[in-house]
């Protein structure tokens, strides 16, 4: 599905030859280097690290199995609260 989906985008995109939809991307790479992308780009890499700290910590710790704790329960808790809930 995810492939037929792909090339019905894909023949659409490219079946339109005098498109401007995507024209100023063209004009701003032609511009270089910026301070506001190498700022934005700074902060989405310092936010993809915190998201990933708790799991590089976790899995990094030298301890094989370690016990069920009190934030485990927490975390565990906090998931099963905000998970989406399925129709039925």
């Amino acid at each position: 599905m995810i492939a037929r989906t792909h090339a019905r985008i894909h023949a659409r995109t490219h079946a339109r030859t005098n498109t401007h939809t995507y024209s100023h991307t063209y004009t701003c790479a032609q511009r270089g280097f910026s301070l506001a992308f190498a700022g934005f780009w700074l902060a989405q890499a310092v936010w993809v690290w915190v998201g990933s700290l708790p799991m590089l910590l976790l899995n990094g710790s030298c301890d094989a199995d370690p016990p069920f704790g009190l934030l485990d329960v927490v975390g565990s808790s906090v998931f099963l609260i905000l998970s989406p809930q399925t129709p039925n």
